[in-house]
């Protein structure tokens, strides 16, 4: 966009301590209209730093504005490409965190072009890359995860559920989705109740570019798809008892949560009764209590304000 560089060069003034600044992106389609989605920081800048990028990547190379310098010192983008397809920026965003904060800005001043052939291409290289990444950085995955520092938890946790987000978006396939969700889970339990991450997987195959919009979306199926991955997690992966109270409770409260934010109120109850049959202390929670208030007494005033904000 037109304004793209004056937004990093004010970015840069107002916060030197940076070592890159980078933009929000906006999904835009193959004739260059605005698609539903855009992802952007919430707040008029946040520092981006090394332990959120080895979770996820939320990073857009064509957002960032970096010192020449200081890429030439990081060694640039890895050369190898045939391992790390796909992922070259996140290898080197991880590389640069390690010395300093990334600052995004919350102004989407990128157009991110979706079109035909970029949905679902070379996905396999891409879930090989996300693992060779987490292999150079924090060690290789082998199996020892209890013996793991919690920086190689975290870092194979990041990339087991970028494997899973990337196989039920780009390949929708939800059993391998499943797997690799309950690896993720397996070896860094903090993940458990990642709410961002179970609103990913609530929000199922919806396409980027839509993805949290009524286009293109079938919260319908959530229901059904989410029963059964928390039945495939909790057959076929080692987890305990409480371990899949918590993702139980964490996958319903972001169907529930994202069926509500697209009007679906009905839905929404379903979720949250499923919530409520799996564990009646859910309902202890603050978060769970408000949505179920919302989503119930509460919905004919909440739509009401919907609509006047709409007008």
């Amino acid at each position: 966009m037109p304004e793209h560089l004056s937004v990093l060069a004010r970015a840069a003034t107002v916060h030197p301590e940076g070592r890159a600044w980078f933009t929000g992106i906006r999904y835009i389609d193959d004739k260059g209209q605005d698609l539903p989605q855009a992802i952007k920081t919430q707040d008029a800048s946040y520092e981006l730093g090394y332990l959120q990028l080895l979770r996820s990547n939320t990073v857009f190379p064509s957002t960032v504005m970096i010192s020449r310098q200081v890429v030439l010192d990081l060694g640039g983008f890895s050369e190898d490409h045939e391992l790390l397809r796909g992922c070259e920026d996140w290898d080197l965003w991880i590389r640069l965190t390690r010395q300093g904060c990334m600052i995004g800005v919350s102004s989407c001043t990128v157009g991110y072009r979706i079109h035909g052939s970029s949905a679902s291409s070379h996905i396999v290289h891409t879930l090989q890359a996300a693992k060779r990444v987490m292999e150079r950085e924090v060690g290789p995955d082998d199996g020892q995860m209890q013996l793991w520092p919690a920086i190689r938890r975290r870092g194979w946790g990041g990339a087991y559920s970028f494997c899973a987000i990337t196989a039920l978006v780009r390949g929708g396939d939800w059993q391998a989705c499943a797997e690799w969700l309950g690896r993720a889970c397996i070896v860094d339990p903090t993940l458990n109740d990642d709410e961002g991450l179970f609103y990913e997987l609530a929000l199922g195959q919806q396409p980027f570019g839509y993805r949290g919009s009524l286009v293109q979306t079938d919260i319908d199926a959530s229901i059904r798809r989410t029963t059964l991955l928390l039945r495939t997690i909790g057959a076929d992966m080692n987890l305990d008892g409480t371990a899949m109270r918590m993702i139980s409770r964490t996958a319903w409260q972001a169907v529930a949560r994202v069926a509500y934010n697209l009007g679906r109120v009905s839905i929404a109850r379903e979720a949250l009764y499923h919530l409520m049959v799996s564990d009646l202390r859910h309902f202890a929670s603050g978060q769970v209590l408000g949505l179920l208030v919302r989503s119930t007494v509460a919905w004919p005033i909440v739509k009401w304000r919907r609509q006047r904000r709409q007008t």
